[in-house]
């Protein structure tokens, strides 16, 4: 099973961060593979329109636990592979509502003959991660200045 743990700060206030990132509708803004998220009514699942090179398919993510507005964890099971993405979110330990730092942890296992591709797909997907994040990042801060320092691959 792959980890990458992530650490960033965003010039946002506490609730507004936790707010976008816990409305999936908003993934394909940041997230480079999803191409679409729709809301399933009644349910805590998504339904989302993937695109993995010239292939367009379709997915699941169940929202599990939406703690506001400090945790959201989202998985993903089928027959290939188990995904778990959880977000803690923290306020500005300055005690102004002004920043957010967010913890993303992702764990990622491939399943099956998948397992053989292990060595090369961690490094992608743990690339992947890094570059969704960034972005995150970039779409809450909204144009301000981030610090070099506010973005951290904490464990991978």
């Amino acid at each position: 099973m792959l980890t990458t743990t992530i650490a960033f700060t965003v010039p946002s206030p506490l609730a507004k961060a936790f707010n976008y990132v816990s409305d999936l509708e908003n993934l394909p803004e940041w997230e480079s593979y999803i191409l679409e998220c729709k809301r399933v009514p009644g349910t805590n699942k998504y339904e989302l329109k993937v695109g993995i090179g010239f292939w367009k398919l379709t997915s699941c993510y169940n929202l599990e636990e939406e703690r506001y507005p400090t945790r959201l964890v989202i998985t993903k099971e089928n027959r290939f592979l188990q995904l778990r993405d959880t977000y803690t979110f923290y306020p500005d330990p300055k005690g102004t509502d002004t920043d957010t730092k967010i913890v993303f942890t992702n764990r990622f296992r491939i399943k099956r003959l998948g397992c053989l591709l292990n060595v090369w797909a961690h490094r992608k997907i743990r690339d992947r991660i890094c570059k969704d994040m960034r972005s995150l990042q970039e779409t809450l801060s909204q144009g301000k200045t981030i610090r070099s320092r506010s973005f951290q691959v904490i464990k991978s």
